[in-house]
């Protein structure tokens, strides 16, 4: 066989195993690029409590401390469906004890909060500035089409509409020199500043709750705003081991519901007045009482005193 002749089989062979090499091939799926909707509210999901979520393992939830008087509730879908997840604005949060609980061993202790003793307690309201990303709707004006200025200055006292002026009439005017009056803005009413709030602070029925949409998968961190409830127990470190709980099973103050309410509406609220002002609901000593705790400066407790005048008119604790 001459070397002509085995180059053109040679050809022949590469040409026929080339297409069976690419149908073997596994097909490789082009990205488009496009951001996946973590924060988009979709209206086929199903609507589910936090806790209930919660209890039958279709969401994870994490409470995470950051610095003192912040914190962060991650939230976590592990069902195979997306879900809209209610998230009670307000929440307590507990440390969880180590193996064996009480939380005596000064090393685990250590290990875990990063404190020997275990960290207080803490109730949390989720921050007003919270907002999930929801594509607001944009209500589309109509408004009357203007001529342009070319037109309306080739001929400045012929109408522009034919059909729309009619000749005779001796008020007519031309349609370019037209104006048509804007309609006066009107008041802002109660139901137009609940729509501008962020999501976390709409009414859902009788609860006040966070909207949280959480596709297949999806992860939402909301910030907190949170208060020690434990008088002389340390802050945790960031990232200690704590587990949601109901406002009322963390602390049975009824003032820290109208604490969190006024922190969530209020613009600045001063942490360590917050925190003072806690203690004070919680544990129910007087000012003097507290600033003996050695825990509390002068200037802390006047803020608190400030603070409590806003939230109760001073008439919350009868000393």
């Amino acid at each position: 066989m001459s070397w002509r002749t085995a180059m053109k089989w040679a050809l022949v062979v590469a040409l026929i195993s080339l297409p069976i090499a690419s149908e073997g091939a596994p097909r490789v799926k082009r990205s488009r690029g496009r951001a996946s909707a973590q924060n988009q509210f979709d209206a086929t999901a199903k609507k589910v409590d936090l806790f209930k979520a919660i209890d039958s393992k279709q969401v994870l939830a994490q409470f995470i401390p950051q610095t003192p008087g912040l914190a962060v509730l991650r939230l976590v879908n592990d069902s195979e469906e997306p879900l809209t997840v209610e998230v009670p604005l307000m929440l307590g949060a507990k440390p969880q004890l180590p193996p064996g609980g009480g939380g005596g061993n000064r090393n685990i202790n250590l290990a875990l909060y990063g404190t020997t003793q275990v960290p207080h307690a803490m109730a949390g309201v989720v921050s007003p500035d919270w907002n999930p990303g929801v594509e607001k709707k944009r209500v589309k004006r109509k408004s009357p089409r203007r001529p342009a200025k070319a037109e309306a200055n080739e001929d400045a006292d012929a109408p522009a509409d034919d059909a729309a002026v009619d000749a005779d009439d001796e008020g007519a005017q031309p349609a370019a020199k037209r104006r048509t009056r804007r309609p006066a803005k009107s008041a802002k009413t109660d139901e137009d500043a609940e729509d501008l709030k962020p999501a976390a602070l709409k009414n859902a029925q009788d609860a006040t709750v966070a909207t949280v949409p959480l596709p297949v998968g999806g992860e939402q961190d909301l910030p907190m705003i949170c208060v020690g409830l434990e008088l002389g127990k340390p802050q945790p470190r960031p990232a200690a081991p704590y587990t949601i709980t109901e406002l009322e099973e963390a602390t049975k103050a009824t003032e820290i519901k109208s604490l969190l309410q006024h922190i969530s509406k209020a613009k600045i609220v001063d942490p360590g007045a917050a925190q003072v002002l806690a203690w004070r609901y919680t544990s129910r000593k007087t000012w003097e009482e507290l600033v003996g705790t050695g825990l509390v400066l002068l200037p802390q407790l006047e803020a608190a005193k400030e603070l409590d005048d806003k939230i109760t008119g001073g008439a919350a604790i009868k000393e």
